[in-house]
């Protein structure tokens, strides 16, 4: 993705502070910040292999600390299927999520790269998951991976407009 720039005016001076981000290098790539969005359906039909989604996810260097939101649009014809998911990281990576829908343990962290299920009934469904992600040696992505929890012969959606918005801390 290409950076984010905003006509920045400050009456702040620059100053020494690499941390923050001043006039002189608002324009700059900004490379703590990630934003990315389904640009088309993805369907998974009569399928419990978990597959990459063909949108959402972001590189990661070595070490990095991440904290992001994912919000998924999800559509399922029946209550069948339902949809597991997980999040592929990096060798030696961890990552933490949280859920901000209604389920038990809402406040409670759980392993990320654990699949999990999302309970999609005959209907559309939206939810979020806040997730803590620490790096590692190695660089690459942060995947999100689904499947249908039943393999059922109908279509099971993540829909256009799902999304990633993610924040390097470190």
């Amino acid at each position: 993705m290409a950076g984010i720039t905003h006509a920045f005016v400050s009456e702040v001076e620059d100053g020494a502070d690499e941390t923050v981000v001043r006039p002189s290098n608002w324009n700059a790539e900004h490379t703590g910040l990630k934003m990315v969005r389904k640009a088309a359906d993805q369907i998974v039909n009569n399928s419990e292999v978990l597959v990459n989604d063909t949108h959402l996810f972001f590189a990661v260097g070595a070490n990095e600390i991440w904290q992001f939101d994912i919000v998924l649009f999800c559509l399922s014809a029946s209550v069948t299927p339902d949809i597991d998911y997980l999040f592929d990281v990096p060798a030696g990576a961890a990552i933490r999520r949280w859920t901000f829908w209604s389920m038990v343990g809402v406040d409670q962290w759980f392993d990320a790269t654990v699949s999990a299920t999302i309970a999609v009934v005959d209907n559309d469904r939206v939810c979020m998951f806040r997730c803590l992600y620490t790096g590692a040696a190695a660089a690459g992505d942060v995947q999100f991976k689904w499947a249908q929890h039943t393999a059922t012969a109908e279509d099971t959606k993540i829909l256009l407009n799902s999304h990633i918005i993610a924040h390097r801390l470190a």
